[in-house]
């Protein structure tokens, strides 16, 4: 599913799908992508495949929260712009395993996100 944990080394995850949405509105996808989607996370970027590749270094996004409807979703919100980026996981331990990635390099989680990693834990 993603690269090993290493200094300088890029993860790369492979959801069932992704999603550019509007922000604020979590239900509806404006465009997805359920062929080649991925997330990669580098040092200081995050990069959503929907129809093309989206970069967003950690400091301009706002939040990751994560939310289980029909899979695991977790929501990227940037600060700035009227658009939010989601992934669609499988697995509770594949959401949770791009959670951590994010948060152990700084990005900011929202309650969701932090719980659903404190329920992970146990």
């Amino acid at each position: 599913m993603s690269a090993p944990e290493t200094p300088g080394a890029e993860m790369e995850f492979r959801p069932m799908a992704t999603f550019r949405g509007l922000r604020g509105v979590p239900i509806v996808a404006v465009t997805r992508n359920s062929l080649y989607p991925s997330v990669r996370i580098g040092d200081d970027h995050l990069v959503i495949r929907v129809i093309g590749s989206r970069r967003l270094n950690f400091d301009a996004i706002e939040s990751v929260g994560v939310a289980q409807r029909l899979a695991y979703q977790v929501t990227v919100q940037p600060r700035n712009g009227p658009w939010s980026f989601s992934t669609n996981f499988a697995t509770r331990a594949a959401a949770a395993e791009l959670l951590q990635a994010l948060a152990a390099r700084g990005v900011p989680l929202a309650a969701s996100a932090s719980a659903f990693l404190e329920e992970n834990a146990t």
